[in-house]
C-alpha cells in the first residue's frame, strides 16, 4: 500500500464586497478552496498567485496564513496524505480566461455554510476567515494530552 503526500496551498480569496471564492472540477457536485500544488523551490505565497494566475487569470493578494490541515483519503486504490496551507487573500481583479475543467464561484459566508466544501476541515477555515484563530490539524501526532481526543487526530488553535 503506497502513500503519497502533497502539499497544497489553498486561498480563502475575498473580492471587494467579502465574497469567497470557490471552485470545482466540473462535472463533481462538491467544490473546493481554489490553489494548487506547491512546487519545488516556490514560497506558499508565490504558489498560491501563480495558480490563481494560471487557472483563472486572477490576481490575488495572499495576507495571512489561516490553517494548515492535513486530509487522508483513497485515490485510485492508493492511500494518500494532503498537507493544506490555506492563505487569507483579496483578489486584486476579475476572473478572467478559465480553464475549460474548472468552475469558480463567488459565495457569501450565508451561501457557504450550505454549500459542500471538501476537505471539510476547510469549510470551517473559510466561515472564520482572516478573524479566527490559526488552525494546525495533523493525525498521528501524539502532543499535548489535553489536546489529544482518543482518534489519533491533534487539533490546535493558537489566536492571533
Amino acid at each position: 500500500m503506497s502513500k503519497h503526500l502533497e502539499v497544497i496551498v489553498r486561498g480563502v480569496i475575498e473580492d471587494g464586497e467579502g465574497r469567497i471564492l470557490l471552485v470545482r472540477l466540473t462535472p463533481r457536485d462538491w467544490w473546493f478552496l481554489p490553489g494548487g500544488h506547491l512546487d519545488p523551490g516556490e514560497s506558499v505565497t508565490e504558489c498560491l498567485r501563480r495558480e490563481l494566475s494560471e487557472e483563472a487569470q486572477l490576481d490575488v493578494r495572499p495576507s495571512a496564513l489561516l490553517a494548515v490541515v492535513e486530509n487522508r483519503y483513497r485515490d485510485s486504490g492508493e492511500d494518500r496524505i494532503e498537507l493544506n496551507v490555506v492563505l487569507a487573500a483579496f483578489a486584486a481583479g476579475q476572473l478572467g480566461a478559465i480553464e475549460q475543467k474548472l468552475e469558480f464561484r463567488w459565495v457569501t459566508r450565508q451561501e457557504l455554510a450550505t454549500v459542500e466544501v471538501l476537505p471539510a476541515a476547510l469549510k470551517g477555515v473559510a466561515l472564520r476567515g482572516a478573524h479566527g484563530p490559526v488552525v494546525v490539524e495533523l493525525d498521528g501526532l501524539t502532543g499535548d494530552p489535553n489536546a489529544y481526543d482518543g482518534s489519533r487526530r491533534i487539533s490546535w488553535w493558537t489566536p492571533r
